[in-house]
């Protein structure tokens, strides 16, 4: 009965002895110099193999990671839910800002204090949409600025919260002027 052995070992079958009597059939310096090239091109791929081997372990403990973390709000899902609910009764529906509002009182706070439109600039409001209420978001940007005016302003949409928050507040200074990089944001019922 004949031996099945796969195609790369077949090959390698008939070879051998062909490879081993050129191996030996050479100078002490060629064969060290053919061991060392083996040599390099097993350690490539060994190391080769343990980079994508650690790669992987990473991915997989990152997403393993992200999975619980997804898996621990899922499970407060009911308890998150019901605290959003109680929050939204709360709210006044009047006092809540639409995007043209919330720039509007954004702008007009910024007139209040001082700021112009030479070292005052925001965007255009963005909508998130979820089905009891909007969240309003705007960057607004201040240049050229004293101190107490950051300040005043940051005092003015604070008196606005819940209904208007300031999500992100970057501040440097240049030349004894400060600059500062708001993200503001509203919420709105939907009705």
């Amino acid at each position: 009965m004949k031996k099945i052995i796969p195609f790369s070992f077949r090959f390698w079958e008939g070879h051998a002895s062909v490879l081993k009597a050129f191996f030996f059939s050479r100078l002490l310096r060629e064969k060290v110099l053919l061991l060392a090239l083996v040599l390099v091109m097993v350690l490539t791929w060994f190391s080769n193999v343990v980079g994508r081997t650690a790669h992987w372990a990473r991915e997989f403990n990152n997403t393993s990671r992200e999975l619980a973390v997804q898996r621990g709000w899922l499970n407060q899902r009911t308890k998150i839910e019901a605290a959003s609910r109680a929050a939204v009764e709360h709210l006044d529906p009047a006092k809540t800002y639409n995007g043209p509002r919330l720039q509007s009182e954004i702008t007009a706070i910024a007139s209040r204090l001082g700021l112009n439109n030479n070292n005052y600039n925001a965007d255009n409001p963005q909508t998130e949409r979820t089905s009891q209420f909007s969240k309003n978001s705007m960057r607004v940007e201040i240049r050229n600025a004293e101190y107490s005016s950051l300040v005043n302003f940051y005092r003015e949409i604070a008196k606005q919260t819940p209904y208007i928050g300031i999500e992100s507040f970057r501040i440097t200074v240049a030349n004894g002027k400060h600059n500062a990089s708001l993200r503001v944001s509203s919420v709105e019922i939907v009705k």
